[in-house]
């Protein structure tokens, strides 16, 4: 028996809420919001540093968002500039302090209590067929809202 689109879609919209409430429970002590800790953890992946377009790009926001909740992240003390000389203020480099690296350390930590929670009972088999099942109905789904978009706007 399929799973209908109605129960698909609303089983994806409780997770979706449900990892939100605990995100919003675990990150309130450092003060921050959901989004910063999508960024500290995309950071930590580059080491190098990103600039703020870049850090939208990748964390799959919107470049405006970067702009107005990033300074929340300097004000703690959780990221810097990477390169200091650059002129352009809009074009500096984002890199994590040691203090965003130990934030991204902790966030991990409860990450990982969490993930033992939701193993429990299930083998690595399924979820390993669950996850490849997922990402082509991310895939599929992908396509059918391109296709949904390029026929909202008359495009071919």
């Amino acid at each position: 028996m399929r799973i209908r689109f109605e129960e698909f879609t609303t089983i994806i919209s409780d997770i979706g809420k449900n990892v939100k409430k605990i995100k919003m429970a675990e990150i309130e002590r450092f003060g921050l919001k959901s989004v910063h800790v999508l960024w500290l953890y995309q950071l930590a992946q580059y080491p190098g540093g990103l600039n703020a377009s870049e850090l939208a790009r990748v964390s799959g926001t919107d470049r405006s968002l970067v702009s107005r909740e990033i300074a929340l992240l300097f004000e703690k003390e959780y990221v810097t500039d990477a390169d200091c000389t650059e002129s352009r203020h809009y074009n500096r480099r984002i890199c994590l302090t040691e203090s965003g690296k130990a934030v991204v350390g902790e966030i991990r930590r409860i990450a990982c209590s969490v993930q033992e929670k939701l193993d429990d009972g299930i083998s690595e088999e399924e979820f390993r067929v669950f996850y490849r099942v997922l990402g082509l109905l991310r895939e599929r789904l992908e396509e059918a809202a391109r296709t949904a978009e390029t026929a909202g706007t008359g495009r071919k």
